[in-house]
């Protein structure tokens, strides 16, 4: 399977205005577990062979090295096999990428798009939709304070939660609290914030009702039934995660529900709830932000090693419905090769 990715590299100068645009394009063969037509069709080999479709009923059984016997495995041939529970999706879709020169640029920048989001939500529909993942990639909103915006409009929700209380140390809430919204003139009760002292099921399915509650004006359902958020603002870890979404794990492959639980997060509190990927990739705008060298090597692998589907949750993030923008200072993004990302030849696995 196939996709392209345009990505647009705009890099800033020192008022933090862009500079400059360059729209690069590279065509990955993506490493889906899935099967596809092409797969199906009969290989060469197989005109040849003592099997029909040049696949034996079964193999192994041979000794290997340490003197043991290999196991025998069996295979009804490709395209037949059960179905990986990551897909990507093969259409094409466009991310940008935006490198600042500093981190203090990025948040500037990334305060500025979130206030263009909302001009044209509000425009649009009367309010704005924002929903914003715990971390260092939400805090760097602070760079709203002092900006002109319709505040009184806005609407903020939270892509996921730890399961403590709302003024623990580790509460999303009470970081993004004290370094964000308590220093705009949003009125509280359109901050929705996630509930405390019950079970991670429970306050998943209380979240997911706060949510379908919401006005159609505020937040509208796609013809999938899934919120639209006007923009959702991620962070990434160092292991690819996105929101509490962790790779190879089935809440990452979910393709139901709007809120999930989290009993067993690999990072702690192991409780958690978190923003399935399908509402993710319903909203109009996805931001990915991040910064420092600490974050170098995950943005490079991100974009653009071919990873198995789910290893990178963060590249599970985006629909053709979905416009994404990666937010980066020179920092995170110095282990990119943006020179390499129009050769002809297919892009390297990797240059780490």
């Amino acid at each position: 399977m196939q996709a392209s990715i345009k990505c647009t590299i705009a890099t800033t100068r020192g008022d933090g205005r862009v500079q400059g645009r360059k729209t690069t394009k590279k065509r990955i063969v993506l490493a889906n577990g899935g099967t596809s037509e092409s797969q199906k069709t009969t290989s060469k080999n197989a005109q040849n062979s003592q099997w029909s479709d040049g696949i034996p009923p079964e193999m192994g059984g041979h000794k290997m090295g340490s003197g043991k016997l290999s196991p025998i495995s069996t295979t009804k041939g490709p395209g037949t096999g059960p179905k990986h529970m990551f897909q990507y999706d093969d259409k094409e879709m466009d991310t940008k990428v935006i490198i600042h020169n500093d981190v203090k640029q990025l948040a500037e920048g990334l305060a500025q798009a979130v206030i263009e989001a909302s001009s044209l939500a509000i425009q649009q529909k009367g309010a704005f939709a924002l929903a914003v993942s715990g971390g260092s990639a939400g805090t760097l909103l602070a760079a709203l304070e002092g900006t002109d915006a319709d505040f009184a409009k806005w609407h903020v929700f939270f892509v996921d939660e730890r399961c403590v209380p709302t003024d623990h140390p580790e509460s999303n809430y009470k970081a993004l609290s004290d370094a964000v919204f308590s220093k705009l003139p949003i009125p509280q009760e359109q901050i929705y914030m996630i509930a405390s002292g019950r079970s991670a099921s429970e306050l998943a399915a209380q979240y997911e009702s706060v949510l379908k509650n919401m006005s159609n004006e505020i937040l509208p359902v796609t013809p999938e039934q899934l919120p639209s958020f006007d923009l959702v603002v991620l962070g990434i870890g160092p292991d690819g995660h996105v929101g509490s979404l962790f790779p190879n794990r089935r809440e990452t492959a979910a393709k139901e529900g709007w809120v999930l639980p989290i009993e067993n997060s690999p990072k702690p509190p192991p409780a958690r709830i978190t923003f399935s990927m399908p509402v993710i990739n319903s909203a109009k705008k996805v931001v990915i932000a991040a910064a420092g060298a600490a974050k170098s090597e995950i943005c490079q692998r991100a974009l653009e090693v071919i990873s198995l589907p789910g290893a990178i949750p963060a590249q599970l993030v985006g629909s053709p419905y979905t416009e994404v923008c990666w937010f980066l200072d020179a920092e995170a993004a110095k282990d990119l090769s943006i020179s390499k990302w129009e050769e002809k030849k297919a892009f390297p696995r990797s240059v780490i």
